[in-house]
């Protein structure tokens, strides 16, 4: 076999199982998972401490960088392409894969001595489009300008669900590989395993950042309909709260079930233990969506044999078969997701369990779909 000289970018540090949004959880399986099939393998991230060896094969680098959005990242895709010429030197590199968010690998993909690959995992001119065109940074067209860029100027591009990449090839016209988000199994179920449930009575579970993207809103709207009928449910949402038109989501959620506010919780800081134990023990894991990529809070339960109620939205219809691995709902409809949630929690739809954790184990696990990406990177090597 002909080794790979990989080299993947994040701002998220891939090997935190405690501190990671979806595209260092990514990048930390996806590196792990090349580097064990016999690539070499560096991960680049942010932080002051010195590189390190992960595992045979696997080298986490770090580079400071501003956590300032207004300088557009600048100084951030500067840190990361001197980085990429240090390691060019001393190892080789034969492909480098940097995320479309916030252009990191931009200053890279005007090179034609490197093969970047840009994955997609969910552009900004997306997350304004569903925020009816709210801006998130003073200088949003900028940044969108340059994510548009590294993806026109990168040897290839991945996405992670057919819908985002149609998405994209309709808005840029980029072209992209569909290749999944691959999970690790067995290490997730290591981790998980001695873990202490530490909650008790039935509770419905929202996890992630408190978003209008996320469907939060639609979450609450939702439960008017559903806690009147079960008097001993209780309501978990776990994640960061944002501002949506200049109001913070969890208020607004307060709000909409100010009749039911001493039965919703709010975590907004949870380790890895804790989130594992609130998908174990939880009654129902409810995803409502606006729009998802590729979910990892899903993969995740659906390790865990979790039945899960998810939009049928992005990647949510190519991760769930309807009613075998999971439940599917028409997206940003309250009624309908009320309607779907009253069924199951009284017994009148079949538990998906079983089909979630058969439908990753056959599909999203990274014993998989590591050849997928190798044989995609072989491909665009130059």
């Amino acid at each position: 076999m002909v080794m790979i000289k990989i080299a993947y970018i994040t701002t998220e540090n891939p090997f935190d199982v405690n501190n990671n949004g979806g595209i260092g959880t990514y990048t930390g399986i996806i590196a792990k998972g090349m580097a064990r099939i016999g690539h070499q393998v560096h991960c680049i991230t942010v932080g002051n401490n010195k590189d390190q060896e992960i595992e045979k094969n696997l080298l986490l680098h770090n580079v400071s960088i501003s956590d300032s959005h207004s300088t557009l990242y600048i100084e951030n895709m500067t840190s990361f392409a001197k980085k990429i010429k240090e390691i060019q030197s001393n190892y080789g590199i034969d492909i480098i894969e940097s995320p479309e968010w916030m252009a990191q690998g931009l200053l890279l993909s005007y090179s034609s001595k490197l093969t970047l690959v840009t994955r997609l995992h969910t552009p900004l001119f997306l997350i304004e489009d569903i925020l009816d065109g709210q801006k998130i940074y003073r200088k949003s067209e900028d940044i969108k300008k340059s994510e548009k860029e590294q993806a026109k100027n990168s040897c290839g591009v991945t996405a992670p669900c057919t819908a985002m990449s149609m998405i994209v090839a309709d808005k840029w016209g980029v072209e992209s590989k569909v290749i999944p988000n691959p999970i690790d199994i067995s290490e997730f179920d290591l981790r998980a395993k001695n873990n202490v449930d530490i909650y008790e009575g039935p509770f419905l579970l929202f996890m992630g950042r408190l978003e209008y993207r996320k469907g939060a809103l639609v979450l609450a709207e939702c439960l008017k309909q559903i806690l009147p009928c079960h008097p001993n449910l209780k309501v978990i949402f776990c994640g960061q709260d944002t501002l949506y038109k200049k109001k913070s989501i969890k208020s607004r959620i307060l709000e909409i079930c100010k009749s039911f506010e001493e039965r919703l919780s709010f975590i907004t800081h949870a380790k890895f233990e804790e989130k594992v134990s609130l998908m174990r023990q939880s009654s129902l894991i409810v995803l409502p969506s606006i729009w998802e990529n590729f979910s990892y809070v899903a993969l995740e339960a659906m390790c865990m044999g979790k039945t899960i109620v998810a939009s049928n939205v992005g990647g949510y219809s190519e991760m769930i078969e309807d009613g075998i691995s999971g439940h599917l709902v028409e997206t940003n409809s309250p009624t309908a997701l009320a309607l779907k949630i009253n069924l199951i929690l009284n017994g009148e739809l079949c538990n998906t369990g079983v089909g979630a954790r058969k439908r990753v184990r056959e599909n999203f696990d990274i014993n998989i779909l590591c050849y997928e990406f190798e044989k995609y990177y072989f491909s665009i090597i130059k």
